[in-house]
């Protein structure tokens, strides 16, 4: 895969800011953190875990 430190960035930003974007996800995040598509997705995957585990605290 690409850039593993990006993707993680992605991911930390979506589980708090999230919310925020108007319009698809998927987009956003490339534009913002220059990701691939695949980036994107796994970014926005691990994003919504982190999420969830933040909410069962």
């Amino acid at each position: 895969m690409g850039d593993i430190p990006a993707r993680q960035a992605a991911a930390e930003w979506w589980s708090v800011h999230g919310f925020s974007v108007k319009g698809a996800p998927l987009p956003a995040l490339r534009q913002q953190f220059g990701l691939s598509a695949l980036d994107a997705i796994e970014a926005l995957k691990l994003g919504n875990a982190l999420g969830r585990a933040r909410a069962l605290r």
